[in-house]
């Protein structure tokens, strides 16, 4: 994010970003850059309301899986997200787990707020709700040409992708059922569970927490049919622990920030520091929760 604004500050006209994704990742770049120095255009494309994209809007009752005093969305802020529950009147205490659709109104105010603008943004940050069709370079000039669905090709001077991971890879053995609706491809949209009749055995391909979402989603529904969860490694997902142990600090991962360091590396070091908080009578969750903040750095 700095690169991007120090990279536009020499300019001479206000820079334009184009953000192509309303979910989180969208809405948060552009909050964040109108937070801080940058002073120009950012223009995000998104077909759907912005804010929740797929983990956050047709989720039903599903829950974070991060606790509501650490599911801020500014790093300044991490206890943000409880503080708006809270203001809003819903009772959640700092450490319970919140409905990701709630997450989704949460975000969805930043938008809101970033929109308008005010304070000391000096960003004009707009909305577009239109599919994009291309992104293209724009010649010697540089720069980027984003083409849209009905509208002319606007330039702008950066562009972010905040398109998600989208639907996951189509297993082969599955092709001849592309298109029906009771091939889940988008596990998170809980609408789609309606095509599950009552009795109807279901298949689980994978067994983190998302089969366990929709496990839960399934028993809400008052599902009686046989479930079956199928996996490579065969784990499931390790359960959190009340209180939770206190995160490293960053300075416990200097050697990780290191430049140059692969991601084989960076597991190696990693699984280390779990052994080590194990051999003093620590958790493994220390070392996780404290990479958090360090995340993107990495």
């Amino acid at each position: 994010m700095s690169i991007l604004v120090d990279e536009m500050k020499a300019q001479d006209a206000a820079p334009r970003v184009a953000i192509i994704g309303g979910g989180f990742g969208g809405v948060m770049v552009a909050a964040n850059l109108s937070r801080g120095e940058f002073a120009g255009e950012i223009d995000i494309y998104e077909t759907a309301p912005l804010g929740g994209g797929v983990a956050y809007a047709d989720t039903g009752e599903w829950l974070l899986n991060v606790r509501a005093d650490r599911m801020g969305a500014f790093a300044d802020q991490i206890d943000g997200f409880h503080r708006w529950l809270v203001r809003n009147g819903h009772e959640y205490e700092a450490t319970d787990y919140a409905p990701r659709a709630l997450y989704g109104r949460y975000l969805a105010e930043i938008a809101t707020d970033t929109l308008r603008g005010g304070g000391e943004a000096r960003a004009v940050v707009r909305h577009r709700p239109s599919r994009v069709q291309s992104v293209r370079l724009a010649g010697s000039g540089g720069g980027y040409f984003v083409e849209a669905e009905g509208a002319a090709a606007q330039r702008y001077d950066a562009v972010v992708l905040c398109v998600g991971l989208g639907p996951p890879r189509e297993l082969g053995e599955l092709s001849a059922l592309r298109g029906d609706r009771r091939v889940l491809d988008s596990p998170w949209r809980v609408s789609r569970y309606d095509a599950i009749g009552r009795r109807d055995p279901v298949v689980i391909v994978g067994s983190g927490l998302t089969a366990l979402d929709a496990v839960a989603e399934l028993e809400r529904r008052g599902h009686r049919g046989a479930v079956t969860i199928i996996s490579r490694r065969g784990l499931n997902p390790r359960p959190q622990v009340s209180p939770l142990p206190t995160p490293l600090p960053v300075t416990a991962f200097a050697d990780l920030l290191k430049s140059g360091t692969s991601l084989k590396s960076l597991v190696r070091m990693v699984r280390k520091m779990i052994a080590r908080e194990h051999a003093r009578g620590g958790d493994w969750r220390s070392v996780i929760d404290g990479l958090r903040p360090i995340t993107a750095q990495l």
